[in-house]
């Protein structure tokens, strides 16, 4: 991680300037000991200068490029090149280019006649964390519903991820107050599932008929958090499951 990254992760960790005049400020730490000296060093540092800013796509510049394009079908990166070529920037701000947008660009070039422009920008302003493997897999999943259904089955792209399978043995721990096999592997698995109901859900407010198991995505969404939050205590707190389970039950953290 960068600097600026450490920094900024810390800031909202130590929830600076919500702890009074008479404190010295938040906490911040690190979940494995061997990982405090990189905190410590990057917290005192000066940030590093910015050399440069990607600019967004701009989305007027999007709709007038595909409309203008000469081409019978236009690809996905092929706007995104244009507009890069023919705009003009001043430093030191930059277009980001179709190398930015690889991942994108890719599973949008597959879909681009297909989709409306409307769809093709909603697909590509969200919130896909595009360098998880997994939650990659899923969105290509729910673009695929979208294009050949109309209508995309949130449970049905979860299992076949294997994500609902962990949040299910993971919520039997809790009930079971039984220790949970390989934690750390389990907490990445939830977040890549959390990841991808966020998606979901973003998605099911810009096309409800398309994304329709809102309802569903949240009762998830909050089962997720809950065994995020179980498996990280007893990462963390080296603390009995029965315990934790009635922390959480109690609302205590």
């Amino acid at each position: 991680m960068s600097t600026s990254q450490i920094k900024q992760i810390g800031g909202r960790a130590g929830r600076y300037g919500l702890h009074g005049d008479s404190s010295g400020g938040g906490i911040v730490t690190t979940l494995y000991p061997e990982d405090l000296p990189a905190v410590k060093a990057a917290i005192r540092s000066d940030l590093p200068p910015i050399p440069g800013a990607i600019l967004p796509l701009n989305v007027n510049a999007y709709y007038a490029v595909q409309q203008a394009t000469l081409v019978d079908k236009p690809k996905f990166t092929d706007v995104i090149e244009t507009i890069s070529l023919f705009s003009r920037t001043r430093h030191p701000y930059m277009h980001g280019g179709v190398r930015e947008h690889e991942a994108t660009g890719e599973i949008l070039n597959t879909t681009f006649n297909q989709f409306t422009m409307d769809d093709t920008m909603s697909w590509y302003l969200s919130p896909v964390s595009w360098r998880d493997d997994v939650a990659r897999a899923v969105a290509r999943r729910f673009m695929q519903d979208h294009q050949m259904r109309l209508r995309v089955n949130l449970t049905k792209a979860l299992r076949q991820e294997k994500l609902l399978q962990t949040l299910e043995t993971t919520c039997s721990a809790m009930e079971a107050q039984t220790k949970v096999s390989d934690p750390r592997e389990k907490l990445m698995t939830l977040e890549t599932l959390h990841k991808s109901i966020i998606l979901y859900m973003w998605m099911g407010m810009r096309m409800p008929v398309v994304f329709p198991d809102l309802e569903e995505a949240s009762e998830l969404k909050e089962k997720a958090e809950k065994a995020m939050e179980f498996v990280l205590q007893v990462m963390t707190k080296g603390v009995s499951a029965k315990n934790i389970v009635s922390r959480l039950a109690d609302g205590r953290s």
